[in-house]
Order: structure tokens, then C-alpha cells, then sequence
């Protein structure tokens, strides 16, 4: 790979993060650096009970100098090839640089469930089709081949990922049913003067949305469906947040939300197979063969409601609750399969009881898809923008 990347006028480091045997390529970072990084001298590690703290280390080091390496412009991109303790390392340096950079991972276990490695990053895996012990082979060879000319296509046209124009980019979360609302959203901040980018709710999009306001890419959000939230607090829901503490970046950046509870009143599950026991007796709306939807229980909203109001109030000033109270989904509106208008009102009574007497709070008798609401939430954040540019 490397002489494949040098053919294509692309300058490499080559970082060693094997731990049994040293490689037997020439490293430009030695093992022995890479662990030191992480805060352990190489040899100690010998010692270590367990092979996950091994790991551990060897990822944190790889972590701090990869990171190091991209501050300093070294490196514009990363490629890595290994097993399940590689692709672990590996991956866990990959999370440490920002979302746009390139980053392809070749790996045995690619084609398995990926999320702990990737979590809400933009890595590429590749399947490596066989293994990659013994070096490369006859399979092997024309995989990392594919793979050299991946990140090299990437790194050779990267686009830095800066705001369009100048103009203020603002996030919205969405969900598939709440399309006519985020659509409108979108058009609607696009014609006044910001730059929509759409996030879908599924675990990762919410954690990738957040950590690009970690990177102070995203200047404004309204999280129309903060659903992941749901998902942290009850584990088993397939949307379950990447990274604990939903909402915190956004509060913590100090920057103008518009929070709206839109899918925070069900659960997705996969078949209706993968239902728990513990909620096949509630109301359930099956969306396609690979997508169920369970009502939450209004116990279940008074707590989610305690926890957003605890999560919101120390950022009240910046930020605007919209209540649509005709239903917060397509499918919780009157008449449909999932409308439980106490339940609704069991997570607005939990909110109000725990949240700041600072943080504005507003019920609107709307719909979430109405015209009007997405108007309003538009409206709102512009506000809250122009609030905070006189302050």
C-alpha cells in the first residue's frame, strides 16, 4: 500500500500498533512510541491480566499521536489494516481526528456489527475478504490495493468541511415521518440566510451532529426529533445514542436551539420479533418488515421529561421549547396508531416541574407537520440568533 501511495505522489508515516511480535515493515512510530503516548512504557504491558487493557492502551497512544500528527499538518488522512485487536486501535486513533478528515479501515470483522468501532465517525471499512496473517496474497493484495486508492482518491480531492458561503450552518434532526416539517425547515432557513444540514436520529446521526458542534462546524440547531435521548435511557431501543449525554454539546457551545420533542413518544425496534416481551401489550405501529415503532409509557415520558428539563435549563437563555400539542409524529396525531394525548402530557408536566424558570417553554395547538409549526420553529431560532448577536 505504501508503495502504491508513494507511486500516486502521496508522502506516508507508517505508525506500528502491533503489540505480540514488531513489525516487520519499517515504521516511521514504533510500538514502543505509540504506547508511551498513551501514558505506559511499552514493556509494562507485558505484565497486564487482561488483553482489553492492552488494547486500550495501545488505542489511547495511537489516539494522542494521531491527533498530535494532524494538528501539526502532518498527516491528511488515515489508512489501517488489521484484525478484531487492529481494527480496535485503529479505529479508536480514527475517532480522535475530525469528522471530514479521510480515514479507510481494511478488516477482518468489517462485515459484522461495526459500531463500536466506527461509533459516529465517517470511517470507510473494507471487508478484507480473507485474512490478512502471513501478509498479502493472491486476495489480500488486490483488496489493499483497492484500499491505497481509496485514500488516496479521498486525500487527493478532500474538501475541507467549511461553512458554504460564510453563512451560519444550522442542524436539524429528523425522522422519516417528520419529512414534511424538515423539509420545510430546511427551505425555509436556506431563504434566510443559514445553511440547513438534515441529520436522521438513528444513534449515530445525533452523536455525528453533536460532535460537529463540538468542532464549532454547526452555529444553531433545532432538534426536531431528539429521539436518541429516549434510546440512552432505555438501551434496548434500536436508536440508542453512540455518545452518552445527548444534548449536553449543544447547551455547553452555548449556541440557539430550538428543542422539539418530536419522536421522543416511541421506541424503534427492528421486526416485530425483536419487540421485548415488556412492551408487545402497547400500542405498536409496524412501519416495514425491518421497523417497529412502541408507544412510550407515560411513565416512561415523565422521566425523559426530567431529564431533558435537567439537561436544557443551564442554557435556557439560548433556547426555545415548541410543544406541537396535535401530536408530536405522523403516526401520534388523533386517529392514529400511537396517540396517547396523556402520555404527551405527562412528559410537558415532568418538563415544566424540573426546568428552570428561565427556560421558555411554549405549547402551540399545531401539529408537527403543520406549515405553521415548521414556520415557528424557524422563526424562533432566528430569533434567538439575533438575540444573541446583541448580547
Amino acid at each position: 500500500m505504501r508503495q502504491i501511495l508513494h507511486t500516486l505522489g502521496l508522502e506516508t508515516l507508517v505508525m506500528d500498533i502491533g503489540v505480540v511480535r514488531a513489525s516487520t515493515i519499517r515504521s516511521d512510530l514504533s510500538r514502543e512510541k505509540v504506547c508511551s503516548a498513551g501514558g505506559i512504557e511499552f514493556k509494562t504491558l507485558f505484565g497486564f491480566r487482561r488483553r482489553d487493557l492492552v488494547m486500550e492502551a495501545m488505542g489511547k497512544g495511537a489516539a494522542v499521536l494521531a491527533r498530535r500528527l494532524y494538528d501539526k499538518n502532518r498527516i491528511h488522512g488515515v489508512l489501517a489494516v488489521g484484525g478484531n485487536q487492529g481494527t480496535s486501535i485503529a479505529t479508536t486513533a480514527m475517532k480522535a481526528l475530525p469528522l471530514g478528515v479521510p480515514k479507510v479501515m481494511v478488516s477482518t470483522v468489517a462485515s459484522g456489527n461495526t459500531r463500536p468501532y466506527i461509533g459516529n465517525t465517517d470511517t470507510a471499512m473494507m471487508f478484507s475478504i480473507a485474512d490478512i496473517l502471513g501478509g498479502p496474497n493472491t486476495v489480500t493484495q488486490t483488496v489493499l490495493a483497492n484500499a491505497a486508492g481509496a485514500i488516496a482518491g479521498m486525500c487527493l480531492t478532500h474538501k475541507p468541511m467549511n461553512s458554504a458561503l460564510g453563512r451560519p450552518i444550522v442542524a436539524v434532526t429528523a425522522f422519516g415521518n417528520l419529512e414534511p416539517a424538515v423539509s420545510r425547515i430546511g427551505k425555509q432557513l436556506n431563504r434566510s440566510g443559514y445553511e440547513a444540514v438534515t441529520f436522521h436520529s438513528s444513534g449515530a446521526g445525533g452523536s455525528a451532529m453533536e460532535q460537529l458542534v463540538e468542532d464549532r462546524i454547526i452555529s444553531g440547531v433545532i432538534d426536531m426529533v431528539p429521539h436518541e435521548i429516549l434510546g440512552e435511557l432505555h438501551p434496548e431501543d434500536f436508536y440508542a445514542p453512540v455518545r452518552p449525554g445527548r444534548l449536553g454539546p449543544i447547551v455547553r457551545a452555548h449556541i440557539p436551539l430550538v428543542f422539539v420533542p418530536g419522536g421522543l413518544d416511541y421506541y424503534v425496534f427492528g421486526s416485530a420479533e425483536t419487540i421485548p416481551p415488556k412492551f408487545r401489550k402497547r400500542k405498536i405501529h409496524y412501519h416495514n418488515p425491518n421497523n417497529t415503532n412502541v408507544r412510550a409509557s407515560a411513565r416512561e415520558l415523565r422521566e425523559v421529561g426530567k431529564v431533558i428539563a435537567e439537561r436544557l435549563s443551564p442554557g435556557a437563555d439560548r433556547i426555545q421549547v415548541l410543544i406541537p400539542q396535535k401530536g408530536w409524529t405522523e403516526f401520534s396525531k388523533k386517529g392514529g396508531p400511537l396517540y396517547d394525548p396523556k402520555g404527551d402530557a405527562a412528559f410537558v408536566s415532568a418538563l415544566r416541574q424540573y426546568a428552570s424558570p428561565r427556560l421558555s417553554i411554549r405549547e402551540v395547538d399545531l401539529h408537527v407537520n403543520d406549515p405553521s409549526f415548521a414556520d415557528l420553529c424557524v422563526e424562533s431560532l432566528h430569533r434567538i440568533f439575533q438575540s444573541s448577536r446583541k448580547a
